[in-house]
């Protein structure tokens, strides 16, 4: 299996923009770095023609911010994992950021641990779908009822990570069973079953919990935000349901838990 990751890098201040790239390349050696730029509308360019498997991008940017990055490239590939660099620790961005399904959200100055830490994360997603692709080109076209029974362990993983990943970016989103069923092509009681028994919950429970520690995440960066700004970030409509979820989970109201654990804001940067 294909283990080689490009990427493409985009950020307007040169000094950032190098370090991120070197630190990339230094730390996988199956990782290249396609493109390291300044200017977003060249980067689009680049990966309509050339398809990227991970983006970095910073979100204030002239011309055409982050944002409008991955919004358009969002649609052409809807699951590309995206990693945001940012200087600000600004709430309206993490929501923004969220909406657009982004894997990971790094503030600036860029520690390379967590540098590092966001590329592993994003590695084993991209592995398990190019797995699961893999298998399923030396299987002959059959039916869904003449497949599924023939799947092996290794394939009902790769299953399930996708699902997992497709979950991940759209966890705000109403997904319903039947959704994720219809995405993947298979019977809802199919996918309910395959992925309890790889996670020991159903969809739904997990999108709970995704949903949480995205709360939570939140919370701790933005501990003046509004609950209902912070319930809608995470897919909830309703700020008191949300607040009643979120106090089964943690047994803490999303106030308290907001003013237990919100972290030091760190130092701007671009």
């Amino acid at each position: 299996m294909e283990r080689r990751l490009n990427v493409v890098v985009v950020e307007d201040e040169p000094i950032i923009l190098r370090y991120v790239a070197k630190k990339l390349e230094e730390q996988d050696p199956d990782l290249h770095v396609a493109l390291a730029v300044d200017d977003p509308q060249a980067a689009l360019a680049h990966m309509l023609a050339q398809p990227p498997d991970i983006l970095f991008t910073d979100i204030e940017m002239p011309g055409m911010s982050g944002l409008d990055l991955i919004r358009q490239v969002r649609g052409h590939y809807p699951l590309l994992p995206v990693v945001i660099l940012s200087g600000y620790s600004n709430f309206a961005y993490a929501q923004a950021a969220l909406r657009y399904g982004v894997f990971d959200y790094l503030l600036k100055p860029v520690e390379s641990a967590d540098l590092k830490a966001a590329l592993e994360r994003t590695r084993a997603v991209i592995m398990e779908q190019r797995g699961l692709e893999a298998i399923r080109t030396q299987r002959l076209a059959e039916s869904q009822a003449e497949q599924q029974p023939l799947m092996d362990r290794r394939e009902q993983s790769g299953i399930t990570g996708q699902i997992e990943q497709y979950m991940a970016t759209h966890f705000n989103q109403p997904l319903t069973i039947a959704d994720i069923a219809a995405h993947f092509s298979y019977s809802p009681t199919y996918v309910n079953r395959l992925f309890k028994r790889q996670y020991g919950v159903s969809p739904i429970q997990y999108q709970i919990t995704l949903r949480i520690d995205k709360a939570k995440a939140l919370l701790r960066e933005f501990p003046k935000a509004s609950i209902k700004d912070i319930a809608a970030a995470v897919g909830y409509d309703d700020a008191r349901y949300f607040s009643r979820v979120f106090r089964l989970s943690e047994g803490l109201s999303p106030s308290e838990y907001a003013e237990q654990n919100h972290t030091a804001a760190r130092p701007n940067g671009g």
